[in-house]
């Protein structure tokens, strides 16, 4: 399909879920990243790099194009694939966070601790007011994760561990 039309991106596209079943998720990513380039609406290249990106554990790649993937879903489709793209967010911030083999909770929460974006995040004044605000009264927590950047900040620190919730 690609040598008959090198413009179509469903043939990069395809491909790359081929080698992501092969098992070479580089190549794979290299074949989104065209699909993309060919045509930057094709939702399902975007999906597909994130599942590669997963596996190669790419994760802030990985969450940052399914953050392109977010804009594009509600652009061209109207969110129909929100929940696909809520499911690999979720992986990927909680394979992300996971334990390692024989690591304590403390041990976790200290190398989470260690992070760049999660560091980033809690020396942040706004969101420290907000999380001061969360801990007083958790129904007004709820009203600013309607902010997108807000809200992928907080399912960060919940998937790290940072905030529990009951």
């Amino acid at each position: 399909m690609i040598k008959r039309n090198p413009n179509d991106a469903r043939g990069y596209s395809n491909r790359a879920a081929a080698l992501a079943k092969l098992m070479s998720f580089p190549d794979a990513i290299r074949d989104c990243d065209e699909a993309i380039k060919r045509d930057p609406n094709f939702l399902r290249a975007f999906i597909r790099k994130a599942n590669a990106q997963i596996a190669v554990k790419d994760f802030k790649g990985c969450l940052d194009t399914l953050t392109k993937a977010k804009d594009v879903d509600a652009k061209t489709n109207g969110g129909k694939s929100a929940y696909e793209i809520e499911q690999l967010t979720s992986k990927a911030l909680s394979q992300r966070f996971a334990p390692i083999d024989g690591e304590t909770q403390e041990q976790t929460l200290q190398r989470v601790g260690q992070d760049p974006e999660i560091q980033e995040i809690l020396s942040d004044p706004v969101m420290n007011s907000i999380l001061q605000q969360a801990q007083n009264n958790p129904a007004a927590l709820q009203e600013h994760m309607k902010n997108p950047q807000v809200y992928q900040k907080i399912i960060t620190l919940m998937a790290a561990g940072i905030i529990r919730t009951h």
